[in-house]
């Protein structure tokens, strides 16, 4: 054999026989069975060492998925509210529509439309005497357009049969969507506010409303941010826009992310001094 070994070096021989062959099955096999053997030695004596590092990957990854994964695919804003819009172009006498529909409100001195609801689907609607009906309330986009039929039948049986329920893409049904999400971890709205780059979009007055307004331009969307990490959309007339804009503010919140230590430190200074 034109094998050659000692206890720190070891040549491979020349492949060609069938003798050759088994012996480097041999070399590995063995080389197999002492890694298996040190990983074992170095597992347990290092066991505390191996789990800090599996921590601090993990902790790794996570980070990268908080910057990487969009927004509203991990933090899912959900929508609470829905407004629609019907102008119905056939104006309306209040006084008879309100003595008309059993429970509905008018009190022009104080608002001048009519207020009445349903309660499948929930939706309170506002009638003007110009024609023009405001849908609020609605859980989602569908209890939505099913309220303003509803509403539209109503006005129909009491005497408006030129009423139509007829939304188009010049007038659109859906106005304004109203969401929630919550990012976890507490935001620094001081530092955000005074950034040179974002301070032209946002409005935050802690004196007169605990929350941050970002007024984003494209989408169109209204954004509350507080501290404590829940954020708000209003304005948005599509579930696509509010996911953009959600997208697109998070990484500045996780940027202007307020550390635990942080957290704790003022808590400190808050806790009032032991009697």
């Amino acid at each position: 054999s034109a094998m050659a070994s000692s206890s720190n070096e070891i040549e491979l021989p020349i492949l060609g026989d069938q003798e050759e062959s088994k012996e480097i099955d041999g070399i590995f096999k063995k080389y197999a069975e002492d890694f298996k053997q040190d990983e074992a030695k170095a597992t347990s004596d290092n066991q505390s060492s191996v789990s800090e590092i599996l921590e601090s990957f993990d902790a790794q990854i996570t980070e990268e998925k908080l910057v990487t994964t969009s927004a509203s695919t991990r933090f899912p804003p959900q929508v609470n509210c829905v407004f629609a819009f019907l102008h119905l172009k056939v104006p309306f006498d209040l006084v008879h529509v309100s003595s008309k529909i059993r429970g509905a409100e008018y009190n022009p001195k104080r608002f001048h439309a009519v207020v009445f609801r349903i309660r499948e689907p929930k939706a309170t609607a506002m009638i003007y005497a110009s024609g023009k009906l405001v849908c609020m309330g609605a859980k989602d986009e569908k209890k939505a357009y099913l309220a303003c039929r509803k509403f539209v039948r109503i006005l129909q049986k009491i005497g408006y049969a030129k009423v139509k329920f007829a939304p188009s893409k010049q007038e659109p049904l859906i106005r304004n969507i109203m969401a929630k999400s919550r990012v976890p971890f507490p935001i620094r709205l001081e530092d955000l506010a005074e950034s040179e780059h974002h301070n032209q979009f946002i409005n935050y007055e802690p004196e007169i409303f605990p929350g941050l307004i970002y007024r984003m331009l494209d989408p169109r969307v209204t954004i509350f941010v507080f501290v404590t990490g829940t954020v708000l959309f209003v304005g948005a007339r599509t579930r696509d826009q509010i996911n953009k804009a959600f997208d697109m503010l998070y990484p500045i919140l996780l940027f202007y992310k307020k550390e635990m230590s942080a957290i704790t430190d003022t808590t400190k200074k808050v806790l009032p001094p032991p009697i």
